[in-house]
């Protein structure tokens, strides 16, 4: 721990089943902490010995709450808080040296609300984690979005929009970042506040599943916002796979297959190309675009789902 007083933080930390990470995520909190800090663990019913593990730390508040959202962890973690500046980081990060002189530096600024930045990967990582987190940025810029895995915001303004909402599965953090922006805060995303995400998929499958679960909440963000880019991109991947479907009854030759599937990765390839461009890794474009048709594929199944579920209903 340092001992220089500094910004005094909430740390909370939501886990379930989170073992492999746990003992390791407070270690490395607690090289970043300082005196008058808490550090909050929420966990949602782990079977494994991640309970035994946080009670067995010295200096840590545990919080039990099965069977709620991750969401709803973070808003239990937030409530149970006693200081005005909350760090939300899962249990599966590592925040790096230099994170907390980086969140003093930043929110030294009182009219910036909260900081963060995107995940950075461990050295031993797959072409899937290296390619999936390229587009982390490489300065510090205003933001209308920061990760809830490594946000830091200040109480009164989460508490002024509600916090969390409890009912996403996932994408709680988009959500998040759109209320707090129309309410006038200002988001800072500051690389030099890293975090190390030990839990990335690291194959191509393991990427699926995640991406799936990941997509969950879209139909309920989509009910309570506007269409925003990532929808209107999964609109045209459906709409370029009727055109794929559609490419061998209107085209004849060997040119066929092709056309198909530049149908198919027109939207993958657009998103692919619009990140390597702003962040200027342009080595990482091929690899981007099997990671962005599963992302359209699994977002475009939900939609599918969804719209044959009240027919289902009908016909019954």
């Amino acid at each position: 721990m340092t001992s220089r007083p500094g910004l005094p933080l909430t740390f909370i930390i939501p886990v379930l089943n989170g073992e492999r990470f746990m003992e390791r995520c407070l270690e490395y909190i607690r090289r970043e902490s300082a005196p008058g800090d808490e550090i909050i663990v929420v966990d949602n019913g782990s079977r494994d010995r991640t309970v035994a593990l946080v009670r067995a730390a010295p200096g840590v508040t545990l919080l039990e709450a099965p069977g709620v959202t991750i969401a709803g962890l973070r808003n239990l973690g937030a409530r149970a808080a006693r200081n005005g500046t909350l760090a939300f980081i899962d249990a599966d990060c590592l925040v790096c040296p230099g994170w907390r002189a980086s969140v003093e530096r930043v929110l030294s600024d009182p009219a910036v609300t909260a900081t963060g930045s995107y995940y950075d990967v461990p050295e031993q990582s797959t072409w899937v984690e290296r390619a999936w987190w390229s587009f982390r940025p490489r300065h510090e810029h205003r933001a209308t979005f920061i990760i809830s895995g490594n946000l830091i915001v200040r109480k009164a303004a989460f508490d002024a929009v509600g916090g969390f909402d409890a009912t996403l599965v996932t994408d709680e953090d988009t959500d998040l970042s759109r209320r707090l922006v129309a309410a006038g805060a200002v988001l800072v995303e500051a690389p030099s506040v890293r975090v190390i995400h030990l839990g990335n998929a690291k194959t191509l499958r393991h990427f699926y599943r995640k991406e799936k679960w990941h997509a969950t909440s879209i139909l309920a963000t989509m009910r309570s916002h506007t269409i925003d880019r990532p929808m209107m991109l999964t609109f045209l991947f459906l709409l370029s796979i009727g055109m794929a479907a559609a490419a061998p009854f209107v085209l004849h030759g060997p040119f066929v297959p092709v056309v198909m599937l530049l149908c198919l990765l027109t939207a993958p390839g657009i998103t692919a190309l619009y990140k390597v461009y702003t962040h200027g890794n342009y080595r990482y474009f091929f690899q981007l675009l099997p990671l962005y048709f599963v992302v359209y594929l699994v977002r475009s199944l939900i939609l599918i789902e969804a719209a044959l579920k009240p027919r289902a209903a009908a016909a019954q």
